[in-house]
């Protein structure tokens, strides 16, 4: 539901956002939450409580701020409107955009696996999570976005998108 898209905001400015209809969308959910309380007459709580789910999910942010002009910085803020965590580091630091796919979560068994890595088969087989990443130098990766593996097209072409806007190597690290 929530997903990432990049958008090329102005030649020097691109942003990795929520699609903005999610949140008209829980907007207009809560706001038909609250109006059925209103209708009654007296609160209803099962319907205050979904108003009040609603609109911090349409209050939730999740963006990057890739500027290749002034400031030269990716800047990041994640959280609910107005409680916002900022986190922002120079684009000189960005020595790469990687994709990395993880292990499979879930173990096919066998005698020479240990106990901690084998886990109940789930219906649909294995499922693995495929992580972009924002390599930098001198520093730990920064994980923009992980989604399931079933996804990873669309991850893959929004890496190489976000590489190419700020003209660092996008690599695929597999396992």
């Amino acid at each position: 539901m929530y997903r990432l898209h990049f958008f090329k905001v102005s030649p020097n400015t691109a942003e990795l956002r929520f699609s903005r209809i999610w949140r008209f969308i829980f907007a207009g959910i809560a706001a038909l939450f609250a109006s059925l309380s209103l209708f009654e007459g007296a609160p209803v709580w099962p319907a205050i409580v979904l108003a009040s789910v609603s609109l911090v999910s349409a209050l939730y942010t999740e963006n990057w701020v890739f500027d290749l002009s002034g400031e030269q910085q990716v800047t990041r803020k994640i959280g609910v409107w107005p409680f916002l965590k900022t986190v922002s580091f120079p684009i000189s630091d960005i020595t790469s955009v990687a994709m990395h796919a993880s292990k499979p979560l879930v173990s096919r068994g066998g005698s020479d696996e240990s106990s901690v890595n084998r886990m109940p088969r789930l219906p649909h087989g294995e499922r693995q999570f495929i992580k972009l990443l924002i390599m930098r130098k001198d520093h730990a990766p920064v994980a923009v976005h992980t989604d399931l593996s079933r996804d990873g097209s669309r991850i893959m072409e929004m890496g190489k998108l976000i590489a190419s806007f700020l003209h660092v190597p996008f690599t695929e690290q597999l396992e």
